[in-house]
């Protein structure tokens, strides 16, 4: 079945959209409508930010939260080389994301380590050779990435 529509406005400045099906018009006004995407504040800038949490915690805000997670994926095929010592590290830092938290603590060394969201926000790689960064290690030095090598989900 071929349905059609026509999006229309009346009045140029007018924020009600009207989309015409065969089943009658729609009308949304602009201010109820959510926004379906993250527009960036501007050229090269990238809208990351910390917004305050309980007890005067940080945590990332949204498009933060999002640029994380997508830097945290890891492909089954990686996912399934991981040891199982690094699978349980991987999973500590995929649920400080999802609480997006900004550090997380290691599960075997009790270490506090930076989550991928805390780098995203700093904005460049610090030389430190971190486990989470999300730079390939660009600014670290040869003997920092000599010693360190990517498993697939992080650097160890």
């Amino acid at each position: 079945m071929h349905m059609s529509s026509k999006i229309t406005t009346a009045d140029p400045d007018d924020s009600d959209i009207v989309v015409s099906t065969s089943h009658g018009d729609v009308t949304l006004k602009k201010e109820d409508a959510a926004p379906i995407y993250y527009k960036p504040k501007g050229e090269g800038k990238t809208g990351f930010a910390l917004v305050p949490h309980k007890d005067g915690e940080q945590i990332a805000n949204y498009p933060l939260f999002e640029a994380s997670m997508d830097k945290a994926k890891v492909p089954w095929q990686d996912y399934e080389r991981l040891t199982k010592n690094e699978r349980t590290i991987y999973m500590a830092h995929l649920k400080a994301l999802e609480e997006r938290k900004l550090t997380y603590k290691d599960p075997f060394t009790g270490y506090t380590v930076f989550t991928v969201s805390h780098h995203l926000y700093r904005g460049d790689c610090c030389g430190n050779g971190c486990r989470h960064c999300p730079y390939k290690l660009k600014n670290a030095k040869d003997y920092v990435k000599k010693m360190k090598s990517w498993n697939g989900a992080f650097y160890v």
